[in-house]
């Protein structure tokens, strides 16, 4: 065990880890428990001589993890839950009720999106969706009843930054609860807790497991408080994670930071041979000086994932097909944060994009009439903008750029 002040590679080599007191076995092994048992009726009454009740509660296994993720970023304790959005929503009803208010970043993960539209909206909980780029204003959007806003920084597909230390100088003082989807910097290149948030998630199944084979999140703060309800709510919610799927993440977490430096170098070799291409309008990616929060971005983060998106030049859809369907280093699937590179298309839809990075997202199809249909006209052969969103994995970073610089020529009808 190491104390607070140990580097985070030192913390996460030796947190949430007791050789001592597994026989001296490395890692903890895997508690696969429903029925704890008591040795008598005086130990049953008292719960003793054992900290677990019950495999849904905790185990020795689930203890450790927490402990390791909470070292992670930067906090006292941590919650897990069998899956990101379990965290995403747990997190949320732990704290919001009927008649509440809440602040939700406008470019939130989708899933986060739908559950507050389609589970708190008809609660009778009300959601405003914000600019993400709205920084100390946020306080002309507080009402009486505002309890809660949530953060996302960058922004799912479109990667817009928040001044977060500006959005909390404004909510701390009025008691609203700050929290913050913080899986992209992984808890290494952004520590929300340090800028004044108070509860910040991650969904594990990305950088921290690092295989594409297994669904957690967590959620964690400094406040004791929070953390209580936390643990409380998910016991109530029934949210249990296996003893097996907390054993990968746990493994995972052990390799993060050498990972995070491989991706990263692999990112700004692929962003800027994106930003030299033809085919390319725009790169959306923090670390590049051309993106608009570039300053905030180098004022607020260590380093940068290698998670973003880019626009191309309008083309009809059958040139995107030519491009995707014939890649060899690249799939298209949902999810990121693995061993594998990923490249998806998406259709950016955000209430304000007019003030974001896809101020011409929401119609780029070229040539409209007054007919115009937008389902029509994606599937048609107008030429139209196409936003991508690429995570490039653990592959040498030349095969990478020749594989997709090949894709953009077929794009672009050259091949």
């Amino acid at each position: 065990m190491t104390d607070d002040s140990s580097a985070l590679s030192t913390q996460l080599t030796h947190v949430g880890r007791d050789p001592d007191r597994y026989e001296g076995a490395v890692n903890p092994p895997v508690w696969r428990a429903s029925t704890i048992l008591y040795p008598s009726l005086d130990h049953f009454e008292k719960r003793l001589p054992f900290p677990y009740q019950y495999g849904r509660f905790a185990t020795p296994t689930s203890d450790e993890l927490e402990k390791l993720v909470a070292a992670l970023e930067g906090a006292t304790d941590a919650v897990l839950y069998p899956s990101g959005l379990a965290a995403i929503a747990c997190t949320l009803e732990t704290f919001v009720r009927p008649g509440d208010h809440i602040l939700v970043t406008d470019n939130a993960y989708h899933p986060s999106r739908s559950f507050c539209d389609d589970v708190l909206i008809p609660k009778q909980v009300s959601v405003t969706y914000f600019n993400p780029r709205i920084g100390a204003e946020i306080a002309d959007l507080i009402q009486p009843e505002t309890k809660l806003i949530w953060l996302e920084s960058p922004g799912s597909q479109t990667f817009e930054l928040h001044d977060v230390s500006a959005i909390t100088s404004v909510t701390k003082p009025r008691n609203i609860i700050s929290v913050i989807d913080n899986t992209w910097a992984a808890g290494v290149y952004f520590r929300p807790l340090d800028h004044g948030v108070d509860i910040t998630m991650q969904t594990l199944t990305k950088f921290p497991g690092g295989c594409a084979d297994v669904l957690m999140g967590f959620a964690a703060s400094r406040d004791p408080k929070l953390n209580a309800s936390l643990h409380r709510y998910r016991r109530l919610y029934g949210a249990h994670s296996s003893g097996d799927d907390i054993a990968l993440i746990a493994r995972g977490i052990r390799s993060l930071l050498p990972r995070l430096q491989w991706h990263e170098a692999t990112a700004y070799h692929i962003a800027e041979m994106l930003e030299k291409h033809e085919a390319v309008e725009r790169v959306l990616w923090p670390a590049l000086p051309s993106h608009p929060d570039h300053a905030l971005w180098k004022r607020d983060f260590s380093g940068a994932a290698s998670l973003f998106a880019f626009v191309l030049h309008p083309q009809p859809r059958k040139r995107l097909a030519a491009m995707l369907d014939d890649l060899s280093l690249y799939g298209m699937g949902f999810s990121w944060g693995g061993y594998e590179s990923l490249l998806v298309p998406f259709r950016p839809k955000r209430a304000h994009a007019s003030d974001t990075n896809v101020s011409d997202g929401k119609d780029s199809v070229e040539n409209k009439d007054s007919a115009y249909d937008s389902e029509k006209a994606y599937y048609g052969d107008h030429p139209q903008r196409h936003f991508l969103r690429i995570y490039l994995g653990l592959e040498d970073k030349h095969d990478l750029a020749a594989d997709l610089a090949k894709g953009l020529d077929r794009y672009l009808g050259k091949a």
